[in-house]
């Protein structure tokens, strides 16, 4: 019985000099007295209050301003005074304003004095006494007050202001993601199937790309088909029944035709050597020669005369000649005899 009262009275004198609770920035300890929180962003007043400001501890119970945290690890953000333990911030330092949007907007910008309903740059717009940057507006660059609250007038590289002054993201379809900050027209021109000046309006599905500002095909999903809308069969004597957009054929004709769209058959007086084509499929021009009697590169459509004939025709031809030229020159000689006379 005494040996307990003797420890009773060890344990309080042990105690009884320590006081109840410790300076801030400190802690009581069960046997060491008041021992500094760490780290020292915590602050501690009673004696189980900051237990977790200890180095081996987890929690704190509250910090100083300007830090939150577990064990207040963090800071608040830069013009934040005070903050939650989740870091929201409750209260800003003096020139700055709205703790909900971490204390960004600031009386510095306000371009007049009293009731700052103007600020210095495009980049802020006012706000209940105070100028907050347009950034605030996710995305936005510059933006404007009217009637209908503030809108996003230009945006940062990808994104561009819509009807409702929010900043619509433009990298889906236009290249590279580039578009004007301001009208949204895509800079170097639309994904393939999408037209338009911002690229929002979807191509026919025979178009595989299509012209930006019309959206007539300039390419169409399938090589057998060609035309503005990709509505035509290519001719059926192209090589493999494809061509282009014109309707141009890529591979050639079938055998014994040619032209652009394999439209003309070959002279059918060019030789036909083997199982390929008489003539080429460029401009017709007969690959092995022509049949007896014709001579021209695309075996023109009248035989060659014989020689007999050929004499006769030209006999002909003189006769012909001399028949007119007589009268004409008689012709000219009275005209002159006329007209020296005269003289």
């Amino acid at each position: 019985m005494i040996g307990a009262i003797a420890f009773g009275v060890m344990f309080g004198l042990l105690f009884s000099g320590q006081g109840d609770t410790c300076q801030p920035g400190y802690f009581k300890s069960l046997f060491n007295g008041c021992k500094p929180c760490k780290p020292p962003g915590c602050t501690c007043t009673l004696t189980t209050s900051c237990d977790a400001c200890l180095e081996d501890a987890t929690n704190c119970e509250y910090c100083k301003p300007g830090f939150f945290g577990h064990i207040c690890e963090h800071n608040c953000s830069e013009n934040c005074y005070n903050c939650s333990q989740s870091g929201q911030c409750l209260t800003c330092f003096p020139g700055h304003t709205h703790p909900r949007e971490t204390c960004v907007c600031t009386q510095s910008k306000c371009a007049t004095s009293d009731n700052c309903d103007k600020c210095v740059s495009d980049e802020y717009f006012p706000d209940n006494g105070s100028c907050c940057p347009c950034s605030l507006l996710h995305n936005c660059k510059s933006c404007e007050v009217s009637s209908n609250g503030t809108k996003c007038v230009a945006c940062k590289e990808g994104y561009y202001p819509n009807e409702y002054g929010d900043c619509f993201n433009c990298s889906v379809t236009c290249v590279e993601g580039q578009c004007d900050s301001v009208s949204g027209k895509c800079k170097k021109g639309c994904t393939d199937g999408y037209f338009g000046k911002r690229c929002k309006q979807r191509c026919q599905d025979s178009c595989h790309t299509c012209n930006r500002y019309n959206g007539e095909c300039l390419e169409c999903a399938s090589n057998l088909k060609y035309g503005p809308n990709c509505t035509k069969h290519c001719s059926k004597k192209c090589g493999g029944k494809v061509c282009d957009i014109r309707g141009i054929c890529t591979k050639g004709c079938s055998e014994n035709y040619f032209g652009e769209m394999c439209e003309n058959e070959c002279d059918k007086h060019c030789i036909q050597s083997g199982t390929g084509s008489s003539c080429s499929s460029a401009i017709g021009q007969c690959l092995h020669g022509c049949t007896a009697g014709y001579i021209a590169a695309v075996c023109p459509n009248v035989p060659q005369d014989s020689p007999e004939k050929s004499r006769k025709s030209v006999s002909l031809g003189a006769i012909i000649g001399l028949g007119i030229g007589v009268p004409v020159l008689a012709v000219i000689a009275v005209v002159i005899f006329v007209f020296v006379k005269k003289r």
